[in-house]
Formats: C-alpha cells, structure tokens, sequence
C-alpha cells in the first residue's frame, strides 16, 4: 500500500516521454515487475506492473502551460487517481509489485536491460511516496497548498556518527568530521566546532583539519550544531599529540657466514615516530636501492663480503645500526661423499663426490693418500677390479680460495659377490632397481616411489605405473645432465595396442621433465 504524488508539468502535447508514443514515467522500480507511475500520452494517469499490466484514470493533463498536482494512492485492491486535488476511483487492482533490493528506485524513467527508457517529457517537483494511501482530504491540501509546499518537520538536530578520538604525532594532519541530520534545505544545520569548550575560528563544516600539529593543541574537540529548531552538542574527540622519537634499534642486523653463491639477509627493527626511512650502506658507502628494513645480498661473492650497516631516519632524527659483518665462505665444501663399496673381482665402481664453492673447482682423487694420476674429474671409475685396487680412496676439492679432502671412501672385493650377474660398465651414475623404493644404487639420485608402484619385475619387483600423470620422480643432479649417454631397462608391455595410458601416445621410460628435455620410452 502507498501513496505517490508529485507536481509535474508536460513539455508537449503530443507526447509525455522522449520516446515517442510511450507512456513518461514519473516514478518507478528498476525491476520486471516493478511499480511504474506516469502519465500517458494522451495525459491519462497510469499505474503499473511492468511488463504485466497497467490501469488509467479517465481524467488527463492536457497543456503545457501550469504545473498539475498528481497522485495515485492505493490501498489493497482500491486505487484512487488524483489530478489537481481532485479524485478518481480505478478499477480493483493489486497485481503484486516485485523489488529488487539491489536496484534503484528511479525518478522520471525506467530503467531495463541496461538502458533508460520511457524517460518523462517535462519536468517532475516535490515528489513524495508514502507507505500508505492518503485520504482525499490529505491529497487535496498538498494541492491547495500550491507553490507553498509541504510543511517541514519541526526536527532539532542530531549525531549519526560521532568525532573520534584520535592519537598522533607532532607535526602530523589531523582531521575530525562529525556525520548529523536532519538533512533538509528548509532548515539548514550549522556547525561549530570547539576545543575544550572555546569556540574555533573559521570551523563551521562538517569536518575540521588541523595541520601540523603541536602538543598544546592536544585536548578534547567537539562540534556544536544548531538548525532552527534547536542545537545539540557532539561528545568529546580526545586529540593525543605525542612528541616526535628519534629511531631506536630494537633488533640490530647480525654479522653472517654464507657459502658462496648463497643468499644472506641482514634485518633490524626500530621503534620511534614512523614513518621511518632507511638505507643500508657497506664499508660506509650506501647501496643502490636499498632502502627497506632488510636487504638481501644474493648470489653472494667474494666482493659481497665486508661490514654492513642501516642508517634509519625519521622527522626526530636518525640512527646507525652497529656494523653486521658478512663472510662469504668461498673455499670448497662438500655437500655429498663418495661411498664405499664392495665388490667381486672383475666387477666396477664408481666414487662420486658432490660439491660446492668459488669456480673453477678442481678435483684430485687419491688412493691411500697417494694422487692418482689423470684422476681429476667429479668422479673416479674403475673397471676390471682386482686386489691391487683395494685400497681408501679419496678426493680433493679446492679452488683459488682454499682445498677440502673428502672422507675416506674403501674399496673391497668379495668373492662371494661372484654370480652370473653382469658387471656394471664404467659411467654409471643413475641405478634404479625398484626393489620397494625409488632408492639410487648409485646413491646420488634418490626418488620418490609409492608401494602401490611395485610388482614382479624381470630381477626383483619393477614399477608399475598408475594412470593420471602418476609418474616417478627424482631430483637430478648434475651426474644426470647428460649431452651423451646410455640408458637401458627391462621393460613388458601390458597391451599390444597401445604403450600409454593415453590411447595413440608413446610410453615414456625415462625422460627430464621440462620442454626441450630428453625422452626415451
């Protein structure tokens, strides 16, 4: 049930919307559906469901000359067409208006798949809508009231939202608003903001900016407003102004060692008045970009090594932290040790060491502290082995910053190892029996299996892949990034039409795993 009424005035008597031949909407809801109030071309008052049904008065605005009072009220079923005052009952109507409440209520058009239509041709004043239908005697005092108007409330001022307290430091911009109604132009609110109580000059809006704050202008701010019907005072926004701290160092960056081609990361944490600025600097001389709280050193070298401080500045100051020395560990270290191993007479073995330093590393490999000549790559292999290779055996790494000596790894034959087994041949680097686990005999290429992967194989279990881009997956090291090699397997297939569990594809045995890497399969 309501009540819409406005005074309109139509710019042409030919038609009431700038599209022509259709009714101007003076009211309505932005949805199929929705309530549509207007006037149609021929002036007659209509009221509507659109899109579904609509009623008109008799009754029509048939100049261009005065403004027009209309109104249409409904109350269930019964509706009542008022033009200048005077009113019309309509036919029983109550079709059931929808509202959407994420569209808008729009004055003087319709708005429907993504365009405005039915826009009025004229011009609309003091529309109103009421949640229920006016009796006659309402509708025809707005009328006689003419050029009048509506009455305003009689309604004093009152806070929506309150000033809030705030705290700062000296020197910040400090802004307070208070948010008050009632809103209306026949009785404008007036604001008078206040500071313990004393009037501010040239503070009369809805918000109050202070800039550069200082300490005597911390205390309490209000806001006094009045309309003509009375005033209401705001409650207190206690202003906190704190004096400017210089930076203090609450962690300082802490002196590191970092093997080469790692990365060290120097850190601190002051307290004081933000917000605050850095720049880090090594043997004094400030570093390019390096102006956050913590700086990475990556990829160190030898050059990155020396003392590294943060200078912090704020608007009280400015502090330097204590020196952080950076050591870069440039010499050799290993990061995997050759195994030992036993083998029968005849058979194969291959040491690998795995490490880390400077470039170029240089390896010397030693059997019982002794050099074995020609031996100087990352691992050493022997083939044919007899009891004259038994032995400890050994390797140096070293560079231009220094040496390392690996642990001793031995070699042993055991006759009892003698089967018809085949001897490895010399370059062995990757090994996968599949025996349980994605385990490397070799020992440097390590992988993850699971136990549902495994049945019979040809020696022992075999994998067995699942469907669904199931595969098993190692960690490469730089044994595998092979320009020349060999790779052999046992293999059985499990259908004759096909190798892959994507029908018309080829199986892949072995293969790297990234774009432009090897495949075998």
């Amino acid at each position: 049930d309501f009540t819409i009424e406005a005074w309109i005035k139509r710019a042409s008597l030919s038609q009431t919307s700038w599209s022509n031949g259709l009714d101007g909407v003076v009211y309505s809801a932005t949805t199929s559906g929705s309530l549509g109030f207007g006037l149609a071309p021929d002036g007659r008052l209509f009221l509507e469901k659109f899109g579904f049904s609509e009623i008109y008065s008799t009754a029509s605005v048939t100049d261009t000359n005065s403004f027009h009072h209309v109104a249409v009220a409904k109350s269930g079923s019964n509706v009542m067409f008022y033009l200048d005052g005077t009113g019309e009952a309509a036919a029983a109507y109550n079709p059931g208006f929808l509202y959407n409440s994420g569209r808008s209520l729009l004055i003087g058009a319709w708005y429907d798949g993504g365009k405005v239509r039915q826009t009025f041709l004229g011009t609309i004043d003091e529309l109103s809508v009421y949640n229920g239908a006016l009796a006659d005697a309402e509708v025809q005092g707005i009328y006689v009231a003419g050029s009048s108007g509506k009455c305003t409330s009689s309604v004093p001022p009152y806070i929506i939202s309150q000033p809030a307290s705030q705290t700062v430091y000296v020197a910040d911009t400090v802004t307070m608003s208070v948010v008050a109604g009632p809103d209306s132009p026949y009785s404008p609110l007036a604001y008078q903001w206040r500071f313990n109580g004393t009037n501010l000059a040239a503070a009369s809006n809805t918000s109050i900016t202070l800039t550069n704050v200082q300490q005597n202008q911390a205390g309490n701010y209000s806001v006094r407003l009045t309309n003509v019907y009375g005033a209401v005072v705001s409650a207190n926004a206690a202003l906190t102004v704190n004096p400017d701290v210089p930076p203090v160092f609450a962690v300082q960056p802490q002196s590191q060692s970092v093997h080469f081609g790692h990365a060290a990361t120097f850190s601190s944490v002051v307290t004081g008045t933000p917000p605050f600025s850095y720049q880090w600097t090594k043997e004094s001389v400030a570093l390019p970009g390096a102006t956050r709280s913590a700086w990475v050193v990556t990829n160190a070298q030898p050059s990155d090594a020396g003392t590294y401080q943060v200078v912090v500045t704020n608007i009280a100051g400015w502090a330097t932290s204590a020196p952080a020395a950076l050591t870069v560990l440039s010499a050799p270290f290993i990061l995997g040790q050759p195994s030992s191993y036993a083998v029968p007479p005849g058979g194969a073995v291959s040491f690998v060491v795995s490490a880390e330093g400077a470039p170029p590393l240089a390896y010397q490999w030693r059997k019982d502290q002794a050099d074995l000549s020609g031996a100087t790559g990352q691992s050493l292999s022997l083939s044919n082995v007899q009891s004259s290779d038994v032995g400890s055996y050994g390797v140096v790494v070293s560079n231009g910053y220094g040496s390392v000596t690996s642990a001793p790894a031995v070699l042993i034959l055991d006759s009892n190892l003698l089967t018809n087994c085949a001897v490895p041949a010399p370059g062995l680097v990757g090994w996968w029996p599949a025996e349980g686990n994605g385990n490397d005999w070799v020992g440097t290429n390590n992988g993850t299996a699971y136990p549902s992967y495994f049945v019979p194989g040809k020696i022992g279990q075999g994998f067995s892949l699942p469907p669904g881009n199931l595969v098993f997956l190692h960690q490469p090291s730089p044994s595998l990034q092979l320009q020349n090699f060999t790779i052999e397997v046992w293999i059985k297939r499990a259908s004759a039409s096909q190798s892959s569990w994507s029908s018309g594809v080829g199986g892949v045995i072995y293969a790297a795993h990234y774009s432009g890497g090897l495949g075998f399969g």
